[in-house]
């Protein structure tokens, strides 16, 4: 595939493997991030995604120094159970990374409280081969000035079936490091698609604009 990002691909023995990795990863580059000043990441919110967070907000890092958000919101309540920044400040709790500036996705401007672009994305991905809340046939990016979309996927999932708010294709494919967490073998394929160039996925467009470095971390369970 013709990018202009490094696209590296990581398979482990299980998801648990993967978490750990991952999470790993993220803190070691938050960290030297965290070194030159205020940093930023966008994290997913998704119970999916719950043990990769909690090592994370293990990590001895300058937490301090760090901006959280979430890569999408539901249209929700933060204390509502279809929270994304709900679940994520759950997932960090009393840990290190409880020491972090953590902004919600929860008004149009919320961009200009974070610096943009990410240090680092975090993203989990469907088996449509959707990112954050970034839907195959729903549009997926915006101008530079309004970098995050409302989004109401067509279909609406079923398990949360909301309207959201997202990080533009562009907040994201702009990011410094992203790590891609995948379990199983539908989101593997929706992957190899998207790496193959056999869809117009909105996976398939992060690969192709994207310009740091993306780690694939995928398990089959």
């Amino acid at each position: 595939m013709n990018s202009p990002c490094l696209i590296e691909f990581v398979e482990h023995s299980n998801s648990a493997a993967a978490a750990s990795v991952a999470a790993d990863e993220a803190a070691t580059w938050l960290g030297i991030c965290a070194l030159s000043g205020g940093t930023s990441v966008a994290l997913p919110g998704g119970r999916s995604a719950r043990r990769m967070l909690q090592t994370l907000a293990a990590a001895p890092i300058a937490w301090n120094r760090i901006t959280v958000t979430t890569t999408d919101e539901r249209r929700v309540p933060a204390d509502h159970r279809l929270s994304n920044m709900g679940n994520l400040r759950q997932a960090f709790g009393d840990l290190c990374g409880s020491r972090a500036r953590f902004v919600c996705l929860d008004r149009n401007d919320v961009h200009e409280d974070v610096k943009l672009p990410f240090d680092l994305v975090v993203l989990g991905l469907g088996a449509d081969g959707h990112i954050a809340s970034l839907f195959p046939g729903s549009p997926i990016d915006s101008g530079p000035a309004a970098p995050l979309i409302e989004v109401t996927p067509d279909p609406i999932p079923i398990e949360a079936p909301v309207p959201r708010r997202s990080w533009s294709l562009s907040a994201l494919a702009s990011s410094q490091r992203t790590l891609l967490l995948g379990t199983g073998i539908a989101k593997r394929a929706a992957i190899d698609r998207a790496l193959e160039g056999q869809d117009e996925s909105p996976l398939r467009a992060l690969f192709r604009r994207a310009r740091g470095v993306i780690t694939i971390h995928w398990a089959e369970a």
